[in-house]
């Protein structure tokens, strides 16, 4: 239930989400593989905002399902419809639709990318690694504001902290900025991080 979820999460600056939901454009919730995602989508979910999640083709042809069709399936009428997947090789209309109808996606940017024209090189962690720059390409086509945020897990409390970051403007925002805002939280919180298991992918020599 809500007030369950409440009990786990410290949410700060929170209000930067409510603001930009209020603008209509839609919203790029732009993250790295920190924390508990999933919980904080039901979180989310529960009260009220509309999230999707989108994930690489690859997970719906895997043999586990996609612990999003199970949140999507709960019988709780606060999030029935309120949760929804998208799979990278549908292409971007599916994540345009969403963003047109003031839709939350949440994306995760610690990724390789595998089109060579949509790669973008950024300083993370004091190496150079490669990621996907199609984030900006949707948000600048659409209009959609991409607010960086990052979950840390706080086993003590067993509490998740979640911190949500200034939005960025497609038009003079980076992927760059996306991960300075990342990296304090990751050098402090090592743990949290989860994607140090794809880290030697991101890593490049350019």
């Amino acid at each position: 239930t809500l007030s369950d979820m409440e009990s786990c999460f410290n949410i700060y600056n929170m209000e930067r989400l409510d603001k930009e939901v209020k603008k209509g454009r839609g919203i790029i919730f732009a993250t790295i593989h920190s924390g508990d995602t999933l919980m904080l989508m039901l979180y989310l979910a529960l009260r009220g905002y509309k999230i999707y999640g989108l994930f690489d083709s690859n997970i719906q042809y895997k043999e586990t399902k996609n612990p999003l069709e199970s949140l999507a399936k709960l019988k709780d009428r606060k999030i029935a419809g309120k949760i929804g997947k998208l799979y990278t090789k549908k292409g971007l209309t599916r994540l345009f639709d969403v963003l047109d109808k003031n839709g939350i996606i949440v994306w995760m940017v610690d990724l390789p990318a595998p089109n060579p024209k949509r790669r973008a090189i950024v300083d993370f962690l004091d190496k150079k690694i490669s990621v996907s720059n199609s984030l900006m390409e949707v948000a600048g086509r659409t209009g959609a504001s991409i607010l960086p945020h990052i979950t840390i897990y706080d086993g003590r409390h067993d509490r998740h902290n979640v911190f949500v970051g200034n939005p960025l403007s497609p038009g003079t925002g980076s992927v760059q900025d996306l991960f300075n805002f990342f990296e304090p939280y990751t050098r402090r919180y090592p743990d949290s991080w989860l994607g140090w298991y794809i880290f030697d992918m991101l890593k490049t020599e350019v």
